[in-house]
């Protein structure tokens, strides 16, 4: 079976974010099962890591090791679900960690951080002149 190679690349964005893509990668050795995955690191000290394990033919990968570590409070696993395509970190400033709005975008910090995966220091997290208020509620963007 042929399959196409393997590649890795990585961006620096306008919002000084380095971005790094793996792409195509033989998970366990398998050409037939190819997967993706993407690292963003953000200049507030957040992460997004991204993946695609759909054709790893199983619920769990296994196996395999994620870390994230930041001033020495992090996250590590050895195991990832094949039906999440995201894992985001966000830098908690312990400053601002009782006020439940810190950006004042009308987003929660926990709204921010675990349902919509915006920063909740930045009124706009993808810097395009909405706040993340008006992306989600009422430009639905």
């Amino acid at each position: 079976m042929s399959r196409s190679p393997s590649q890795f690349w990585r961006l620096h964005t306008p919002s000084n974010s380095l971005v790094m893509t793996w792409q195509n990668l033989a998970l366990w050795q398998d050409p037939s099962r190819p997967v993706s995955f993407q690292a963003e690191i953000f200049e507030d000290g957040g992460a997004a890591f991204r993946y695609d394990l759909s054709r790893a033919g199983c619920e769990v990968v296994t196996n395999v090791s994620v870390a994230f570590l930041n001033g020495g409070l992090g996250f590590e696993t050895n195991a990832l679900p094949t039906n999440v395509t995201t894992l985001c970190f966000q830098r908690l400033d312990k400053s601002t960690a009782s006020n439940p709005d810190p950006d004042g975008d009308g987003l929660s910090t926990d709204a921010e951080v675990f349902v919509h995966h915006t920063n909740p220091y930045a009124r706009d997290t993808d810097y395009d002149g909405l706040t993340d208020y008006e992306e989600l509620f009422v430009y639905h963007t």
